[in-house]
C-alpha cells in the first residue's frame, strides 16, 4: 500500500474518532454539572438542617406541631394519647421556665408560637419545683456519701443564712396592686468529713408575707432546703452551728430569740446584725420626732400597703354593720350643704380615676370606674359625721 493510501486511512480514522471524543467531553461536562448541583443541594440541605435544629432548640415551637422538619424527607412521628397534641416540648418548657424574671408572662408567651401567659406561668412553676426537688435530693445524697466515706459523724456542719424583708408593689390578684412585704433569703450549708470541706448553696424562693412579723417569717425561713428548722439539728456532726445575717428590725430580733430558744445547747448560734439598717432605724426615729415628713406622705405610705388595705376593709365592714344610717331623703336645712359636699366628693374621685390603672386606649379600667360610680351611688356625701346613706330605695333594691 502506498503512502497516499495510508494517509487516507489515517484521516478516515481521525474523522470517525472525532465524534466519539466530542460526545465523551460533553458527557463529562454534563456529569460535572450534575455533581455541582448535587453539592449545592447537599450544602443547602445541611444549612437548612442546622437552622431547623437551632430553631427547634430555641424553644419557640411550643408543641410537636410547631417543630420544623430537619429535611424534606423527614416524617413527623405520630402523637399518641388523649390531649398529647398540645403537650409542650422540653425546649419550650425550659424557655418559658427560665424567661427573665423582669419579663411578664404575657411578654414571654409572645416569643413562643401558640403560648399563653398561663402556660408560661405553669412552666416557671414546674422548673422551680424541679430545681427545689433536685437540690433536696442532692443534699440528702451528699450527707449519705459523706457519712459513708467518713464511717461516722461529720466533723462539723454549718448553716449560713442571710435574709431581708422589703416592700414591693405587687398585683396579688383579688387583693389588687399594692405594696407587700417580700421576704428573700439565701443559705449556704457547709459539711466537713475527714478534712474534706463541701459547700452547698441552696436556692430559696422569695415569699410574700401578709405582715412583717416573727410569726409569719418563721415558717418561711424554716421550710425547705437550707431552712432554719430543723436545719443542722438533724445532721449527725460533732460540731454544729448556725450563722445568720439580717437587719436589726424588731421582728428579726424576736425571730432570733425564738430560734435561740429552739436550738439545743450543742448547736451554736452566731447572729450578725447589719449596721446600715441600724443607722436607717435611727434616722427614721429622728425624722418622726422632728416631724419633718408631712402628713400626706404618711397617709400615702400607709394606704399603699396591701396588708393595711385588707385590715381597713374588714374594719369598714364592721363599722358599716354597726353604725350605718339609711335615710329616705336628705334632712331639712342640710340639702344645700350636702349638695356642695357631693360636688367636692365627685371632683376628688375624678382625680383618683385619672391615676387609676389604665385599660385599653389609655382610658381608666372599666372595673375601677364602675367601682367608683357604685361608691358614689351608695355614699354620695357628705363625708363627715356618722356614715349616712340617703338613697334607701337603691340600697334596699340591691
Amino acid at each position: 500500500m502506498d503512502l497516499q493510501a495510508l494517509a487516507g486511512v489515517a484521516r478516515q480514522q481521525q474523522q470517525a474518532a472525532a465524534p466519539r471524543a466530542g460526545g465523551l467531553r460533553a458527557r463529562r461536562r454534563a456529569l460535572r454539572r450534575v455533581e455541582a448541583r448535587e453539592r449545592r443541594a447537599s450544602s443547602a440541605q445541611a444549612s437548612f438542617r442546622l437552622q431547623a435544629q437551632q430553631t427547634n432548640r430555641s424553644g419557640r415551637g411550643r408543641t410537636e406541631d410547631h417543630i420544623l422538619p430537619v429535611s424534606s424527607g423527614a416524617k413527623r412521628s405520630a402523637v399518641k394519647g388523649k390531649g398529647a397534641w398540645k403537650r409542650w416540648t422540653p425546649d419550650a418548657i425550659l424557655r418559658g421556665g427560665f424567661s427573665p424574671g423582669s419579663m411578664s408572662s404575657r411578654s414571654a408567651a409572645g416569643q413562643m408560637e401558640g403560648a399563653s401567659a398561663s402556660g408560661v406561668m405553669s412552666a416557671r412553676l414546674l422548673v422551680a419545683e424541679c430545681i427545689e426537688q433536685g437540690q433536696k435530693d442532692y443534699a440528702s445524697k451528699l450527707q449519705r456519701q459523706l457519712h459513708h466515706d467518713g464511717d461516722g459523724p461529720l466533723d462539723f456542719a454549718v448553716l449560713n443564712m442571710m435574709f431581708d424583708e422589703t416592700e414591693l408593689e405587687l398585683d396579688m390578684g383579688s387583693e389588687g396592686e399594692a405594696a407587700w412585704s417580700v421576704l428573700a433569703s439565701h443559705s449556704q450549708i457547709t459539711f466537713c468529713s475527714q478534712g474534706q470541706v463541701v459547700d452547698f448553696d441552696a436556692v430559696r424562693a422569695p415569699c410574700v408575707l401578709p405582715t412583717k412579723k416573727a410569726a409569719t417569717m418563721w415558717p418561711v425561713l424554716g421550710a425547705g432546703v437550707g431552712g432554719l428548722w430543723p436545719g443542722v439539728t438533724s445532721v449527725d456532726a460533732e460540731m454544729r452551728a448556725v450563722l445568720i445575717t439580717c437587719d436589726a428590725g424588731p421582728a428579726n430580733i424576736k425571730l432570733l430569740k425564738h430560734l435561740c430558744a429552739c436550738l439545743p445547747d450543742s448547736v451554736g448560734l452566731i447572729p450578725t446584725l447589719c449596721a446600715q439598717h441600724r443607722n436607717g432605724n435611727v434616722i427614721e426615729r429622728a425624722t418622726k420626732l422632728l416631724g419633718i415628713l408631712p402628713g400626706c406622705f404618711a397617709v400615702s405610705k400607709t394606704m399603699i400597703q396591701g396588708s393595711w388595705m385588707r385590715t381597713i376593709g374588714k374594719r369598714v365592714q364592721e363599722v358599716l354593720a354597726a353604725r350605718l344610717i339609711v335615710m329616705e331623703e336628705d334632712p331639712e336645712g342640710l340639702q344645700e350643704e350636702w349638695a356642695r359636699s357631693r360636688v367636692a366628693a365627685r371632683a376628688l374621685l375624678d382625680l383618683v380615676i385619672l391615676n387609676a390603672p389604665q385599660g385599653e386606649d389609655d382610658q381608666p379600667a372599666r372595673g375601677f370606674a364602675t367601682a367608683v360610680s357604685d361608691f358614689m351611688t351608695f355614699f354620695p356625701g357628705p363625708w363627715k359625721g356618722p356614715p349616712v346613706c340617703s338613697c334607701a330605695g337603691d340600697v334596699l333594691a340591691g
